[in-house]
This record gives C-alpha cells, structure tokens and sequence, in this order.
C-alpha cells in the first residue's frame, strides 16, 4: 500500500493542476475600489467646493467598500460617499433594499436599474450594487444623480 500512495499523490495533482486550477482561477472577480470610480477632482466639481481626499472603509460583513468624501473646510457639512458591494451578494442586497422602499423613485438611464430612496442614489450595474449619497438627499438630489452617471461610466471602464 505505501508504494502506491506517491502515485495517487501525483495523480490527484495532475488533476488539480489540468482541471482545478482552470476553474478556480480562469476568472478572478474584478476589485473595485470605490474612490476609483470617481475622482478627487470629480467630487469637488459635483459638490461644488474643496474636498478632502477620499478615506477608504470596509466592512467585511457584508462585503462592501465605501469611499468618503468630506469637505476640506471645517464649518461645510458638504459629504459625498460611494459605497459598492461587488459579487454574489451584489443583487440579492440591491432588491433587499429596493424591496424595503416601495415608493421607491426609479432613475432611468443610470446603469442597469437605479433608484432613489434614503440615503441617495442606488444602482445595480455589472453585477455591482453602488450608493451614493451626498448628506441632504432634498437637498442634494442632483449632485447624487450626476455622481451616479459619473459612477456607472467609470465603473463600465473598469470592467472593460
């Protein structure tokens, strides 16, 4: 019996190497940051002042990343933060939150399907679930809705 366990050592990883490698790691997911998808610049254009740079967060629990955005003079209240959950959680968490707003304002012509409702703009595109809220949404309901745009069309760069 011991000389046959080297063989089966050898061929179970000749099969991992011709089989498992190529479904596990053909194609990884693509990572996105959320402070990539808009920029410094892009921030102080849609909120209309200085910003600070974005502070990346995590929160492991539900597999989301969130970018903040806060304004550079300390007496604004002026905020814009882009958070995404990517992969298998993405669109059962998007119609978890849809579901619980229903009088919920749909955003056409904003990724796959978006919405308004508390704390700003939700979006499902690529497989991704996007927010975007900027503090005040009857306030700042068209800074959210061009920060949304601006989301989408960097995020369909990324994946490209």
């Amino acid at each position: 019996m011991r000389g046959k366990s080297p063989f089966m050592v050898l061929r179970i990883s000749v099969i991992f190497v011709l089989f498992g490698a190529t479904v596990t790691f053909a194609n990884p997911p693509l990572i996105v940051d959320p402070c990539d998808l808009i920029t410094h610049m892009e921030v102080e254009e849609i909120m209309g002042e200085k910003m600070k740079a974005g502070t990346l967060r995590e929160q492991k629990a539900t597999d989301m990343k969130l970018c903040l955005y806060e304004a550079a003079d300390d007496n604004s209240f002026g905020i814009l933060q882009v958070s995404i959950i990517q992969g298998q959680s993405a669109k059962e968490t998007f119609s978890m939150i849809k579901n619980n707003f229903p009088d919920h304002e749909m955003i056409d012509g904003i990724g796959d399907y978006a919405f308004i409702a508390t704390p700003g703009i939700h979006i499902l595109k690529n497989g991704c679930y996007l927010t975007i809220a900027a503090g005040n949404l009857n306030r700042n309901r068209d800074k959210v809705l061009v920060a949304g745009k601006r989301a989408v069309a960097d995020l369909e760069m990324e994946v490209r």
